[in-house]
């Protein structure tokens, strides 16, 4: 208690100014009169002396840390500061383009509270004031951060990546998982994949690598056959999640499986044949053995290839493998064996051989058509040949003898004298046919036939005839042919008359008739004379040329 007298000369009494120290301060007054008697006041006079403003601001509650990001857009904050006379608070935001907004706090004490909600996405700065009663503001220097994001971030699935150029994964194999992810606000905490559908974990982290999150996942035996969906979860610094998008994983596990459909022909005269397979999955064809083709890509279902040149020869190892688009190889489709073969056969013409002694053969005779032929690689399926202009068969096939001569008969029927080549055509088991190849029979119609020869027709007798004598005739007759002439018959007609032979012989090969007749001419002048044999064709001849002579007589 402080005492301080003052002197007075009537009833008012007043003090000078005088320091005063921060704090409240109660006055009491008292006055004393000349004779010393004391008076008391009862009334109090007080008053608080505070000349520092508010103090220790800092924040001691909100819905989240300083410097950190929120999902919810609604905000709890509270802030104490030092003042012992606290009269009103506020917070202040701040915002980037250099305004502000103030929100009136609830104070109690030196405690202020302030709930927000709706907050904008985006950072939020936060400063505390504070007024004591005598008017004083204090400041905070310290400011309360935080980022509100209510926005999860944005996912864009990326191509799965298998090995090489596959476009699926088998077990064993190593695919690389990828996606795109942003998020502007508070930026990406944590990605990962699901990837247990592949055998690998259901939190597989992802990694960022430049501007995508990658991970890899080694297939193991949990992975089924079939398209694969694995859920993306990714988390910003906010809380938020995205787990609206899965990355495609396609997966074979299965090996394709091969059958063969259509052979190869075998024999074939095709250096580059054709062959027909059908597979259950598309794939690569790989080709080991004696066979190669251009193709290299099957399809599911039926796939026909072309074999590169193959050499003329059997061929038994040829196989093929289908390595599906996940890498997995099916069993080996072995080739049914076949043989190629596009040599022709070989062929060598032989002697034609006729009847005993003969050069040449004639109609009703037969002949022996001969040659001889190979074939090395898938030998001769028929050998014929062309014997119409004999009177034989257009394809008459010839049969092996053995140590590779073929041969053929033929009877002559209606051939025509000359030498006739008869083509001859091989063909061997694989369709292959020789080149022209022909044997050659010479054909002489005249063989075993007579050939009646007329000659020598003249006048004997008289040296000069005339109508009043008889003239005596006079030719011969020859068998020029081979054959015996059966009915041989012969006529005159010298113009008033004819001669007729009394009665049929028969001639044989190389014997001779002489024929003397006569007549008599009724008429003077030229008379054409005409002997004739076989005048009535009755006799088949080797020639029907020679069997008549005409001359011309003049009679006196």
């Amino acid at each position: 208690m402080v005492n301080r007298t003052q002197s007075i000369s009537s009833a008012s009494a007043s003090f000078g100014i005088f320091a005063l120290p921060e704090g409240q301060h109660n006055f009491t007054m008292f006055a004393i009169d000349a004779a010393g008697n004391q008076g008391t006041n009862s009334t109090v006079y007080k008053i608080a002396v505070d000349t520092i403003a508010p103090t220790s601001f800092r924040f001691i509650s909100s819905t989240k840390a300083n410097n950190t990001n929120s999902s919810n857009n609604t905000l709890d904050l509270a802030f104490q500061f030092s003042e012992p006379n606290p009269d009103s608070a506020l917070i202040q935001e701040g915002f980037p383009n250099s305004t502000y907004k103030n929100y009136t706090a609830v104070l109690i004490s030196t405690t202020a509270r302030l709930s927000l909600k709706g907050l904008s996405d985006g950072l939020h700065n936060f400063t505390m004031f504070a007024n004591d009663t005598s008017g004083r503001k204090g400041t905070n220097n310290s400011v309360y951060k935080i980022t509100i994001d209510t926005a999860g971030p944005s996912i864009i699935s990326n191509p799965t990546q298998y090995p090489g150029a596959q476009t699926t994964a088998t077990t064993g194999q190593i695919v690389s998982l990828k996606t795109t992810i942003t998020d502007s606000m508070s930026g990406i905490q944590s990605v990962t994949v699901d990837a247990s559908s592949l055998g690998c974990s259901p939190t597989l982290v992802m990694s960022l690598s430049g501007l995508t999150y990658i991970t890899t996942c080694t297939l193991t035996s949990a992975a089924i056959t079939g398209t694969k969906s694995l859920p993306v979860t990714a988390t910003d610094f906010a809380g938020n999640q995205n787990n609206s998008i899965s990355l495609m994983v396609e997966v074979d596990t299965g090996v394709p499986t091969l059958t063969e459909t259509t052979v190869v022909s075998s024999p074939i005269n095709d250096n580059t044949p054709s062959y027909t397979f059908s597979s259950t999955e598309a794939g690569t064809i790989t080709y080991s053995g004696d066979c190669s083709s251009p193709t290299t890509s099957a399809t599911s279902g039926s796939n026909i290839i072309t074999f590169n040149t193959l050499s003329d020869s059997f061929h038994n190892n040829c196989k093929i493998i289908v390595t599906d688009s996940a890498g997995n190889p099916s069993a080996q489709l072995t080739v049914s064996p076949f043989t190629v073969d596009t040599i022709k056969p070989s062929i060598t013409s032989n002697p034609t051989q006729y009847p005993i002694s003969q050069t040449a053969a004639a109609n009703g005779q037969t002949v022996t058509l001969s040659a001889t032929l190979t074939d090395a690689t898938s030998g001769l399926q028929s050998v014929a040949v062309d014997a119409s202009s004999l009177g034989c068969l257009q394809a008459l096939q010839m049969s092996n003898q053995g140590s590779g001569l073929y041969t053929a008969t033929c009877t002559l029927n209606g051939a025509i004298t000359g030498t006739k080549s008869l083509p001859v055509t091989a063909t061997d088991f694989a369709g292959n046919q020789n080149a022209q190849t022909s044997l050659a029979v010479d054909v002489d119609t005249s063989i075993g036939l007579p050939d009646l020869q007329l000659k020598d027709l003249r006048t004997t007798y008289p040296s000069a005839p005339n109508t009043k004598e008889i003239t005596v005739f006079y030719f011969v007759i020859k068998n020029i042919g081979t054959g015996t002439a059966s009915g041989v018959e012969w006529k005159i007609d010298y113009g008033d008359g004819t001669i007729y032979s009394p009665e049929s012989f028969n001639l044989k090969s190389g014997e001779v008739v002489t024929v003397v007749d006569y007549g008599q001419f009724r008429i003077k002048g030229p008379h054409t004379v005409t002997a004739k044999v076989d005048q009535n064709n009755k006799i088949t001849e080797a020639s029907e040329t020679n069997n008549q002579m005409t001359i011309t007589v003049m009679v006196s």
